[in-house]
């Protein structure tokens, strides 16, 4: 596994960019065509007398789906660069010597995980493997969180946030992030995988609670 690793984050970053990219697109063309159907838009307003409305509402939503494309882009990088920017501040608080590019790069690489994630979750709804509807239909994270242990319980929205962004796919994210810092570094698994989480999870502490003050004035 290490091998493969180290082979991983030595591979050139805008093949692995390309690569990621591609897999998103993938999950949308396969959500585009097989989830997001005549069907499944009827089903989520059944009860609703105004036919004409409604398939409105659904010629509109398939007009603009292309802006989902562009998108990914805003999706892969914004959080890259954020992270390579905490990441690059906790190095110059510790004293590493790193170049941004290169944390830029690890945590790019890292990003696989959340592309992997989707195109998965996708498939598993497409078969029916996962409970979908339209009010969940964009969550792809509330199953495999902690929240999965308190579905039935009704939770202040703070705690319901906290609860969400402790899942695999952040728990993976941190981990391959850390193989990646270490790998950079040269330094042992455990003080990178430290390091990362420390700033990782300021980070994520941060946006959680930006997130919630939006909700709050949104309400």
């Amino acid at each position: 596994m290490r091998k493969i690793l180290d082979k991983y984050f030595r591979t050139n970053s805008w093949l692995i960019f390309i690569i990621i990219i591609g897999l998103y697109f993938i999950a949308l063309g396969v959500e585009f065509k097989y989830i997001f159907t005549e069907d499944f838009y009827l089903d989520a307003f059944k009860g609703q007398n105004n036919l004409e409305n409604i398939y409105e509402f659904i010629a509109k939503d398939k007009s603009s789906e292309w802006v989902n494309f562009p998108i990914v882009l805003i999706i892969v990088l914004v959080p890259t660069l954020i992270i390579a920017f905490i990441l690059n501040l906790g190095a110059a608080l510790k004293e590493y010597k790193f170049r941004f590019t290169s944390l830029f790069k690890i945590s790019l690489k890292a990003q696989m995980v959340f592309a992997i994630n989707y195109l998965v979750i996708t498939i598993l709804k497409v078969f029916n493997l996962l409970d979908r509807h339209y009010d969940n239909i964009n969550n792809n994270y509330d199953f495999q969180s902690l929240l999965i242990f308190f579905k039935d319980k009704k939770l202040p929205l703070t705690v319901r946030y906290f609860l969400q962004y402790i899942n695999i796919s952040e728990i993976t994210y941190i981990l391959l992030l850390a193989y990646g810092f270490s790998w950079l570094s040269k330094q042992a698994y455990s003080k990178s995988l430290g390091f990362v989480s420390i700033f990782y999870g300021i980070t994520m502490f941060i946006w959680i609670i930006f997130i919630i003050f939006m909700q709050i004035i949104a309400l």
